[in-house]
């Protein structure tokens, strides 16, 4: 026993926001010694280090979210959340380290931390991007009536998008997909949804710009897409956060 203690734990986990919060959750359950904390898909074996693989359990993710909630500001969780969805490597060290302290009996939000300084930096070039984005999305109308719009962005921030989007263009059906990672938001009569290249209206032979000069990535509805996507968050995770908040 005192053994395993003593080893060092590289921890893998499925990618997901859920995911990493199961691991918040099994790391002050079973007291790894973490050395390292990477997607699956990204995790290079070592001799030096025991691996962990974490199973994602939405009921424990969505505790140990409700209890950051309630130990911070729904502010700070949801930059806490836009810093995951940079994907920097190594990020999810960082965030456990504030959340750590989130948790801790003498928290304060002056109090210092390793990566505080990096973490300001990141948030702020996120920031700058979701801008930077924000002033450029076109979209066009397609000949099924749905309006398209298509994003390049250096972070994940179609998930930072949807209040943005869904203010400013609340009115029409529409879909803004990343180009980059392969997954869209789907607006249609009010709701959002996050879908990926496997969506069948993308696939849909009216699903063409009525303008022949514009510019259109090509869907297969026969690919073999990878699956599932990695940077889809499947859910709106600030209504998530918004729901704890008001409890």
């Amino acid at each position: 026993m005192k053994r395993e203690r003593l080893a060092k734990h590289s921890i893998t986990y499925d990618g997901t926001f859920e995911g990493f919060l199961s691991y918040i959750f099994y790391q002050y359950k079973n007291k790894y010694n973490t050395v390292s904390i990477d997607p699956s898909l990204s995790y290079k074996p070592t001799m030096s280090s025991q691996q962990i693989d974490i199973v994602t359990n939405e009921d424990l993710s969505l505790r140990v979210l409700n209890g950051n909630i309630t130990k911070s500001s729904q502010r700070e969780i949801k930059e806490l959340y836009a810093l995951f969805l940079s994907h920097e490597k190594g990020i999810e060290s960082k965030i456990f380290e504030r959340i750590s302290l989130i948790l801790s009996k003498h928290n304060s939000i002056s109090d210092h931390y390793a990566s505080k300084d990096h973490l300001a930096a990141l948030n702020q070039k996120i920031i700058r991007e979701i801008e930077r984005i924000q002033n450029q999305i076109t979209f066009h109308q397609m000949r099924n009536d749905i309006s398209f719009g298509t994003i390049k962005p250096s972070f994940n921030i179609l998930p930072l998008l949807v209040k943005h989007l869904k203010s400013k263009f609340s009115s029409t059906n529409w879909i803004l997909f990343d180009e980059t990672r392969k997954y869209a938001i789907y607006h249609l009569h009010g709701n959002i949804r996050f879908i990926d290249q496997t969506e069948s209206i993308l696939s849909d032979p009216d699903f063409i710009p009525l303008k022949n000069n514009i510019h259109f990535p090509t869907f297969n509805p026969t690919a073999n897409y990878p699956s599932p996507n990695r940077f889809n968050p499947n859910r709106n995770w600030f209504d998530v956060f918004q729901t704890f908040h008001n409890q």
